[in-house]
């Protein structure tokens, strides 16, 4: 990946982030632990899809959402807070740490 922003958003009430980019890939990197919950990713104006953040003990720093090749351009990627969760999670939490890209990043707003 060409590109990479690590300032770590993180939020448990109703938020999102929004990275635009131009490239031909994107991987998000965060945290997942127990009081993580499930965050809903759309990619362009594809079918969102959701992406739990939940783990039984706490893990740093890992890819949770993978964009895949796209065809070489502008994208644009949102993650929102749901307010949902795994059954065992404990909280609803979800957090940014970071966005690997394969090309250049052109707008992030959290």
């Amino acid at each position: 990946p060409a590109n990479s922003s690590g300032d770590a958003t993180y939020a448990n009430s109703a938020a999102k982030v929004v990275v635009g980019f131009r490239g031909t890939s994107l991987n998000w990197v965060a945290k997942k632990s127990s009081v993580y919950g499930i965050a809903k990713v759309t990619l362009d104006d594809r079918t969102p899809v959701d992406v739990d953040l939940y783990s039984e003990s706490q893990l740093f720093q890992q890819p949770v959402y993978q964009s895949g090749v796209l065809t070489a351009g502008d994208h644009t990627l949102t993650i929102e807070w749901t307010g949902t969760k795994n059954p065992a999670a404990t909280d609803y939490n979800i957090g940014a740490d970071a966005f690997d890209i394969a090309g250049e990043l052109s707008k992030l707003q959290a």
